[in-house]
């Protein structure tokens, strides 16, 4: 018999196996969106300076200031409509 806890159902390798043949879906249209977001955000990029130090700095805010910030992000999140939301989300993914 095999070890306890090394056996794999049937169900999940048979998955398994027809996934490696599966093509992705919609790869096609999520390949031309990140082409053409890649295109449009390439010029800006290389507008930063990368070697600036900015990014390696401590935030000047304090631990209360951050939390507080965070504290409002939350509560916008929380009051957000999920009907709308959920719209929002539909609409992205059918544009992609």
């Amino acid at each position: 018999p095999a070890p306890t806890g090394r056996t794999v159902p049937m169900s999940a390798a048979a998955g398994a196996a027809a996934m490696l043949g599966a093509a992705p879906a919609y790869a096609d249209k999520i390949d031309d969106a990140a082409k053409k977001l890649s295109e449009a955000s390439y010029p800006f990029l290389k507008e930063i300076d990368w070697t600036s130090d900015v990014y390696a700095k401590v935030p000047t805010q304090s631990p209360a200031a951050v939390l507080k910030a965070i504290d409002s992000m939350l509560k916008m999140g929380a009051a957000m409509d999920p009907s709308a939301l959920k719209a929002g989300v539909l609409a992205h993914s059918t544009a992609i």
